[in-house]
Parts: C-alpha cells; structure tokens; sequence
C-alpha cells in the first residue's frame, strides 16, 4: 500500500512538471545579440516596464542580451501572446545603434544586460525601468519615470530627468544637470568640474561633495525647504553664492529637505 501511495504521488508530481514547465517556459524568453561599437559611440535605448543593467568593458562590441516577461495579471494564454509577440530591435554599428522593444500583445516586461566601451554617449528613455549605470565616460542623457536608478564611477557630461523615483550615485565627476520630482537621491564621491545644476521638487537630497576640489553654490530655495550645508569655507556662504572659486553648482529647491557636505 505504502508502495503504491509512493507511485502514485510521483506520477502526479511528474504531471505537474510536465504542465508547468512548459507554461513558464512560455512566459519567458531570451534575446541574445552583439554588434560591433567604437569608443566614443552613441547607444540610444526606450526601455519600458522591466530593469536596464548597462555596465563597461573593454572590447569595441555592443552585447545585448534581454529577459522577456510576461506581463503582470494575465492568464497563461495572453502572457504567452505577450512574450511571442515581443521583439527587440538593434539596428546600426559602429558609431550610432538603436535598441528597443517592439510590442504586440501586451506590454511584456524585458530585463536588459548590456555592455558597452567605457567611451560612450548614451541617450536613455525609460518608463517603469530599474536602471544601474556603472563605468563609463562620455556624454549621458537620461529620461525617466516612475525607475529607480543607481549611478556608478561615471565621468563626463550627466544629464538626467527622473519622476518619481529614487536616484543614486557614487564617484560621480563632469557637468551634472540634474531635474528630479517627486524623487530621492543620495549623491556620494560627486567632484563638479564644470557648471552643473540641480533641481529638487518635493523630495529629499544627500549631496556629498569631494572635499579637495574648489566649487562656488548658488542656491534657490522656498521656504517649505530645509537645508544644511557642511562644506570647509564655504557653508556660512553658500546662500549668498559664495565660495572658494572653481565651477559653480547652482541647487534650485521646493517642498525639499537638503544636505550637502564636503567629505
């Protein structure tokens, strides 16, 4: 009897795996390819619903590799719809390639690997899009909303839009043109080397600055702002837009808490 209860449980058992894998393997699927990239050249990429993990190397290649998902509360018919009908676009080499996802049943969720020359100009468009950065030189232009987004060793000019979010950043260096709302962020390691603005709308903002380096602050704020600056020689003076020289950080504030510090 005890016997025959084992068979039993291990057909039923061996059932399941036999309708499940083959579901989850609908619901999922793998996207591979690579290009050649020179140094210095241009990425754009639209990501939506999903996460974006953009890291450096050194080869003159572009890998692309996506995990494509089903969307969230659907049945097994339309998720499997939703996966199949997904495709991802990367088209041009070289100097300039485009990568995106083209949907069609469904808005499927498509998780990015990528890695690209240290040297690179980047134009990002996401929505709903976890994104990390790590490692790169050249020229950033970011747009984001509803993403979280995690910034590392990044030199250059550093542009970014993020809605509601959460941003962070360490060994940050360049112009930076930050514009958040609705968003948190904590900045560490951040050397200013040319005139660089941030904007903060009813959010918090950590900013540590890199001690060694000469750096002018001009700030805006509303009275709904509490601020508090700890910078060496230029923390009495920062609301006057004063300072000890150097490139000037203008910080525009509402509805925000502020600290910045030298560190």
């Amino acid at each position: 009897m005890r016997y025959q209860l084992r068979e039993r449980v291990n057909l039923v058992f061996l059932a399941f795996i036999l309708v499940v894998a083959p579901a989850v393997e609908a619901q999922e699927r793998m996207f591979e390819e690579n290009v050649d990239l020179q140094p210095a050249g241009r990425l754009a990429l639209v990501a939506g619903p999903g996460s974006v993990q953009l890291t450096s190397w050194d080869q003159t290649l572009l890998e692309v590799r996506a995990r494509i998902e089903a969307p969230v509360g659907v049945d097994a018919d339309a998720a499997r719809r939703a996966v199949e009908g997904t495709t991802i676009e990367v088209r041009g080499e070289r100097r300039s390639v485009r990568v995106r996802a083209v949907f069609g049943e469904g808005e499927s969720r498509v998780h990015y690997e990528i890695r690209a020359p240290r040297e690179l100009d980047l134009d990002l468009v996401a929505d709903r899009s976890d994104t990390i950065l790590a490692g790169f030189q050249g020229r950033f232009f970011m747009e984001l909303d509803r993403s979280n987004v995690d910034l590392s060793d990044m030199t250059g000019t550093i542009v970014l839009e993020l809605d509601r979010g959460l941003l962070r950043g360490d060994e940050l260096s360049g112009e930076l043109s930050l514009d958040l709302d609705r968003t948190n962020a904590i900045l560490g390691g951040v050397e200013v080397q040319q005139a660089s603005q941030i904007t903060t709308d009813r959010g918090d903002l950590v900013l540590r600055l890199v001690r060694a380096q000469a750096l002018r602050v001009d700030t805006e704020m509303t009275a709904r702002t509490d601020a508090s600056f700890d910078m060496p020689e230029t923390a009495a003076a920062a609301r006057a837009g004063q300072g000890r020289g150097g490139p000037s950080l203008r910080i525009t504030a509402d509805r925000s808490s502020l600290l910045v510090e030298a560190n």
